[in-house]
C-alpha cells in the first residue's frame, strides 16, 4: 500500500512538472512567433516605403497607383520572406478623399445628395457636423450645440474641435440615427461617408485616387463628366488596377482628354498615405497600420520629411525601423516617428494590431 501511494504521488508530481514545462514551451513558441510576425511586418512596411520612394524618384512625384505601386510586394519581387508567411500590403491615398476638417456646408449637402439622403436630413447632418467641429456655441439653422446635447441621455458636450475618430459620429445629431442600424453597427451610409472623407489631410481631392462618390459630388458642383474621367483614368480596358491605367499630373492632362474641370478644387499628388500590412501564419496574424506624410504637398521637399532623400533607401530594404519611440495604448501598441530617421517620408502614426480611422 505504501509503495502504491508513493507511486501515485510521484506520478502526480511528474504530471505537474510536465504541464509546467509544456506551458513554458508553448509561451515561448507563441512569443517567438509573434516577434517574427512583427519583424516581418515592420520589414514589409520599410520595403513599401522604399518602393514608393523609388517610384517617386523615377517619376518625380507620387500621383496615384497607376504608377505601379498598387502591389508593393510584387514590385519588390527580389525580396525573400520566411516560408509559410502570408504578407498583404494595402496602400490607400487619404488625399483621394474630401478633407473633413476643411469641408463646407454646401459640399456636405452636395455629398449627401449623392448618397440619396433626403434634403432635410442632409441639412441636419451638415449643420450638426459643422456645429460639432467649430469652436463657437452658435447653433446653425438645422444643427445642434451644447444646449441640445445636454438633454441627451447621458448628457454630452460637443467637441468644438475637428474630429480625430469616426467614433464621434455616434453622438452627433442626425448621424446616430442615419449612420447606424438598430444594433448600433455602422451601415452603408457610414461606410460610404468614411470612405469619402479623411481625418488626416487638408488637401483638395487627388483626381488620380478620388473615390467615385467624391468625383460625383464634384461633378455635380462644377459640371464635368465624372464617369468619363474615371473611364480615362482606368485606361483602355476600363478596369482599375491594370497595367494600362493612367494618372494625371495637372489639370492640363485632364483637359487634353476633353474634360473641362473648370474651378474644381483638385490636386494631383498623394500627400498622405495609409499603409496597412498584414502578416499571417496559420491562425496567427499581425496587423500594422501606418499613416505617412509623403511631403508632396510641401513647397520644400527637404523640410517635409523626417529624414532626407539622399539617406533613404533606393531599393527595398528589410531592416527594422530605427529612431522611433513606442507607447502602448488600449488594444494595441502605437509608434510615432522619432526625431532622427532615414525614412524618405514622415511617419505620422504607427499602430500595431489596430487600424487607423
Amino acid at each position: 500500500m505504501i509503495v502504491l501511494v508513493m507511486i501515485f504521488l510521484i506520478s502526480v508530481l511528474i504530471v505537474k512538472v510536465i504541464e509546467d514545462l509544456t506551458m513554458q514551451v508553448r509561451a515561448r513558441t507563441v512569443q517567438v512567433s509573434r516577434d517574427e510576425l512583427r519583424f516581418v511586418g515592420l520589414s514589409a512596411l520599410e520595403s513599401t516605403l522604399a518602393v514608393l520612394n523609388e517610384i517617386r524618384e523615377i517619376d518625380g512625384m507620387l500621383s496615384g497607383p497607376a504608377q505601379g505601386w498598387t502591389d508593393p510586394m510584387a514590385y519588390a519581387d527580389t525580396l525573400t520572406w520566411p516560408e509559410g508567411l502570408e504578407i498583404e500590403v494595402t496602400v490607400t491615398d487619404e488625399t483621394g478623399k474630401f478633407p473633413l476638417n476643411e469641408v463646407t456646408g454646401s459640399q456636405l449637402v452636395a455629398f449627401f445628395d449623392t448618397l440619396d439622403v433626403d434634403y432635410s436630413d442632409a441639412e441636419t447632418l451638415s449643420d450638426s457636423l459643422l456645429d460639432w467641429m467649430d469652436e463657437d456655441d452658435d447653433t446653425r439653422l438645422n444643427g445642434a450645440e451644447k444646449n441640445f446635447y445636454e438633454d441627451e441621455d447621458p448628457p454630452i458636450s460637443p467637441a468644438n474641435a475637428p474630429l480625430n475618430s469616426w467614433e464621434a459620429l455616434r453622438y452627433i445629431k442626425g448621424f446616430k440615427e442615419l449612420f447606424f442600424d438598430e444594433k448600433g453597427a455602422p451601415n452603408e451610409l457610414h461606410t460610404r461617408f468614411t470612405q469619402s472623407f479623411s481625418l488626416h489631410t487638408t488637401a483638395d481631392p487627388n483626381m488620380n485616387t478620388a473615390q467615385a462618390d467624391v468625383l460625383e459630388t464634384l461633378s455635380e458642383q462644377y459640371g464635368f463628366d465624372d464617369e468619363y474621367l474615371i473611364d480615362q483614368r482606368n485606361g483602355q480596358d476600363r478596369i482599375p488596377g491594370t497595367d494600362d491605367d493612367e494618372f494625371f499630373t495637372s489639370a492640363d492632362d485632364i483637359t487634353a482628354l476633353g474634360i473641362s474641370i473648370g474651378e474644381t478644387p483638385a490636386s494631383y499628388t498623394c500627400e498622405v498615405l495609409k499603409i496597412e500590412v498584414r502578416v499571417s501564419f496559420g491562425e496567427k496574424a499581425y496587423l500594422l497600420t501606418a499613416l505617412v506624410d509623403t511631403g508632396e504637398g510641401s513647397d520644400d521637399d527637404e523640410d517635409s520629411s523626417s529624414g532626407n532623400a539622399s539617406g533613404s533607401p533606393s531599393s527595398p530594404s528589410t531592416s527594422t525601423p530605427g529612431g522611433s519611440t513606442s507607447t502602448t495604448t488600449g488594444g494595441g501598441s502605437s509608434t510615432t516617428s522619432g526625431s532622427e530617421s532615414t525614412y524618405p517620408f514622415t511617419l505620422v502614426k504607427l499602430v500595431e494590431s489596430m487600424e487607423i480611422d
